[in-house]
């Protein structure tokens, strides 16, 4: 599913796009087991998506003129009108898209190797939130790829 969705919108597919949206979800929704983010914060589905950033991707960074095709774009991959925070819940692909459109709006390379896709993970899609040690990794982030690489990322 993930590659479909990926490849309904122009340019958002790609090895190592998959990659980092299968680390997303598997760090976002501790391994597809919780579609609500534990300990009662704000983000929803399988990629952890916020509803304030759903309300930037869409409301300032995709409403500007230059982006409005791929805001059209997404909106009709996922069969929707206009975005909502509900979807980010019930609809899986809207909750892909608009995670990828939160990497796309980041003016660097996408990684290609395990470390890296955590790293851009946690700098771009986290802000840099969580707790670091040595190389921005946890011990629960060492488990984290350790699993992703289980699952061939």
């Amino acid at each position: 599913m993930l590659v479909n969705v990926l490849k309904s919108v122009d340019g958002y597919y790609s090895d190592r796009a998959v990659k980092l949206m299968e680390y997303t979800a598997v760090v976002e929704s501790d391994r597809g087991h919780h579609l609500t983010q534990l300990g009662g914060g704000p983000g929803l589905g399988i990629m952890g998506v916020e509803p304030n950033t759903m309300d930037d991707i869409f409301f300032r960074y995709l409403a500007r003129v230059s982006n409005f095709d791929r805001k059209e774009c997404i909106l009709r991959a996922c069969c929707m009108h206009s975005p909502c925070k509900d979807a980010l819940l019930y609809n899986m692909a809207f909750n892909i898209l608009t995670a990828r459109t939160k990497y796309w709006m980041v003016p660097h390379p996408l990684p290609n190797d395990i470390i890296g896709i955590a790293e851009y993970h946690e700098k771009f899609y986290n802000g840099g939130r969580r707790n670091h040690k040595g190389s921005g990794l946890t011990d629960q982030g060492l488990g984290i790829l350790k699993y992703a690489a289980s699952i061939h990322i």
